[in-house]
């Protein structure tokens, strides 16, 4: 019947309606002193969790470019492995790895991040439509270096499918030399 069990003890050796008796004295502090650390544990555990949520939550949303622009005419823009630096001629800070912009062609002036090669200032051009989500990311084609344009929101682990990928986007200045790590 009381087969529960509590820090390797069940509750027939804690509790006299079980018919074995109650504990006292140190063995009770003992227990009292586990489970309090248990309960701290358990408190710190969920804490954490949910400032790690929290914090999730201030990143799961796109930079906005323009408010004013309905959802419908605006075309959302993830980057890997890429950083836009410029959009349009505009200089952009860091928080645009997912943005959400205009309809329509845009410039964006990247850097190449977390890939094997590395370089800045590479220009990459595409006609974006609008109400629809793209994953730009790091690609080669041969001697060409640009982006695999997906048309799909960011993943949350892996890569996008291969049927949604729309193509391979190369720079518009091709680089001279690029750094390999």
């Amino acid at each position: 019947m009381c087969s529960f069990s509590v820090l390797g003890m069940g509750f027939r050796d804690l509790l006299s309606p079980c018919g074995y008796g109650v504990l006292k004295g140190k063995d009770m502090k003992k227990i009292k002193k586990t489970a309090l650390a248990a309960l701290r544990w358990a408190a710190l555990t969920f804490g954490l969790f949910a400032v790690l949520a929290a914090l999730g939550s201030c990143i799961t949303e796109p930079v906005v470019f323009d408010e004013s622009i309905p959802l419908e005419k605006t075309a959302t823009v993830a980057f890997v492995m890429l950083a836009p630096t410029v959009y349009n001629g505009i200089p952009v800070d860091k928080k645009w790895l997912w943005a959400r912009i205009p309809q329509g062609e845009a410039s964006f002036v990247v850097d190449i991040v977390g890939a094997k090669v590395s370089g800045s200032g590479f220009i990459l051009s595409y006609n974006f439509e609008g109400g629809k989500e793209y994953c730009l990311y790091f690609a080669t084609d041969g001697d060409l270096y640009g982006a695999d344009v997906y048309n799909t929101p960011p993943p949350k682990i892996g890569w996008p499918s291969k049927n949604t990928l729309i193509g391979f986007l190369p720079f518009d200045n091709q680089p001279d030399t690029i750094i390999s790590r």
